[in-house]
């Protein structure tokens, strides 16, 4: 493999060297980059109807009426929350699979993407009302600022990276606390940032596996 020094690296930015400059960029959207994310196109189910953009999540302005709250929570307290409004334009309940490996992305490339690495169901009712959700979704980005409720999020593609299938395919099925928040988080950051899993990483993949 060819050697680059720092300096070739960074001239390679500057002047736009073939193949170079697009090594910071050769997982979309992942860690480091700041490119839309890749993979497989995911759709909304026929009937449902999202916004352009979800908003980060805001206690006050996600549900119908003050004095009601959000119709359900999902997932572990984490970095990305985002608030889902979704309409049902058909007169029957539809339910909703977001698979694992989905992405939420951000408007902001200084703000972290939203990573899904457990399937999520839910049922959106019929009616002339939105469905309001809190989404909590894993970073996908560590050098990024967790989202605020100003945030906007757009649907995005449900990952085929390699390195990222890995880590949900090694928890797929396993019950994750909210004590488990930290591990599972730098795990999955050791995957973003092309890391080797650090020690502790590995004690608590191996020694808490189901």
């Amino acid at each position: 493999m060819r050697f680059v020094s720092a300096f070739a690296l960074c001239a390679a930015l500057a002047f736009g060297e073939p193949g170079l400059a697009r090594a910071q960029d050769a997982r979309p959207g992942i860690g480091p980059s700041t490119e839309r994310p890749v993979g497989r196109q995911f759709e909304w189910p026929a009937g449902v109807v999202p916004p352009d953009r979800f908003q980060g999540y805001s206690e006050n302005d996600c549900r119908r009426r003050p004095e009601e709250p959000t119709d359900e929570v999902r997932g572990l307290e984490t970095y990305v929350r985002i608030c889902l409004a979704l309409y049902n334009t058909t007169s029957a309940p539809i339910r909703v699979d977001l698979p694992a490996g989905l992405l939420f992305v951000s408007v902001d490339d200084e703000t972290q993407n939203g990573l899904l690495i457990n399937l999520e169901t839910f049922e959106i009712p019929p009616g002339d009302e939105p469905y309001f959700a809190k989404l909590y979704l894993w970073c996908a980005n560590a050098n990024r600022s967790p989202s605020g409720y100003m945030d906007e999020y757009e649907t995005g593609p449900v990952t085929e990276d390699r390195k990222i299938l890995d880590v949900i395919n090694r928890l797929a099925g396993r019950p994750l606390t909210q004590e488990d928040v930290r591990f599972v988080q730098a795990v999955i950051w050791s995957a973003t940032d092309d890391k080797e899993l650090a020690d502790y990483e590995q004690a608590w993949l191996h020694g808490g596996a189901q």
